[in-house]
């Protein structure tokens, strides 16, 4: 359903400034999928989401790949083929629901507007149609909740109108940027169970952006990992979670709090700059099984988009 390959989204393009955020990323996803995409702030994981939806700035450009949804390849799709698609068959969940939603309007409003600019549909079948999808994500007495304004919803409750709001045109592939990031905990797992509930019942793909990676286990189907704008690991997440095979993924999981685990690593130094990187492979300065090879040469990607490692000297796998 949708296929990126070797994409690369740069700032400052065909300048002498030119730096690319986000480097030869390559992924597939399947219809009822969900897909987990993890790094540190600043790996390029929002920019790689954007880029396939184009919400880039207008110093942000695709100079390299294609992002192939359908069929059809987004990278050369006019501005009007992209207002088509964005919020029908392809929705995106954002992480700040105040951002999101307008103050002014009222969420029915807002979810028919939704609604009629992409379907041909009576005000009153809209409404009965946005009624029906909040109820779907736990809103309570959804009717009367129609005519409430964003304030007046918990952060909770705002998280779900937009992800009711994403789901309304039954789209092909939804995008979460950090959506649950500012819930609690307890708030967050009921959200991720319905999302794969909904994910199930309609055969959306989910492409979960977060850099909580304790957040996937048990959520996501595969997870990617992203460092200094590279996919460095991609796996199924049992395979993964079992077994990371990158330095960098098994740092991330080293440093997740567990039930029995007494101490956290600490991942030493600082992700790199786009704008200087290191010779070689950028996760050398910080690797503790780094090589001299390591700082000389960029390593390949060994495997393919769904199982896969950049990486010369991977760990070992578990029999």
């Amino acid at each position: 359903m949708l296929k990126v390959d070797n994409l690369v989204t740069s700032l400052h393009p065909g300048s002498r400034d030119q730096v690319d955020i986000v480097r030869s990323v390559s992924f597939s996803l399947e219809p009822g999928q969900i897909l987990g995409v993890v790094g540190e702030s600043g790996s390029g994981k929002s920019m790689m989401a954007y880029s396939l939806i184009d919400l880039l700035d207008r110093k942000i450009a695709i100079t390299g790949g294609s992002i192939v949804f359908n069929g059809e390849d987004l990278s050369a799709a006019k501005q009007a083929r992209m207002r088509e698609l964005r919020g029908n068959r392809i929705a995106m969940i954002f992480q700040d629901p105040m951002v999101a939603l307008n103050p002014v309007l009222t969420i029915g409003e807002q979810m028919i507007e939704a609604i009629q600019a992409h379907r041909r549909m009576s005000r009153r079948d809209a409404e009965a149609h946005a009624i029906k999808t909040l109820a779907r994500v736990g809103i309570p007495s959804p009717e009367s909740r129609m005519s409430a304004y964003a304030h007046e919803f918990s952060g909770g409750m705002r998280q779900r109108v937009v992800i009711a709001i994403a789901f309304l045109n039954e789209p092909d592939l939804i995008i979460a940027d950090e959506a649950t990031t500012a819930l609690d905990v307890t708030i967050q797992s009921q959200i991720l169970a319905e999302i794969q509930g909904l994910a199930e019942e309609t055969g959306a793909a989910i492409l979960w952006i977060t850099h909580d990676l304790s957040l996937l286990s048990g959520f996501a189907d595969a997870v990617m990992v992203m460092y200094a704008g590279q996919v460095i690991e991609i796996a199924p997440a049992d395979r993964l979670f079992g077994a990371p095979r990158h330095p960098y993924t098994a740092a991330l999981m080293r440093a997740v709090p567990v039930a029995g685990r007494t101490r956290l690593e600490n991942l030493e130094g600082v992700p790199p700059s786009l704008a200087d990187l290191p010779p070689g492979c950028a996760f050398a300065p910080r690797c503790p099984r780094a090589q001299p090879r390591c700082s000389q040469n960029v390593p390949p990607f060994e495997g393919d988009t769904t199982l896969g490692w950049r990486c010369f000297f991977p760990l070992e796998e578990t029999p």
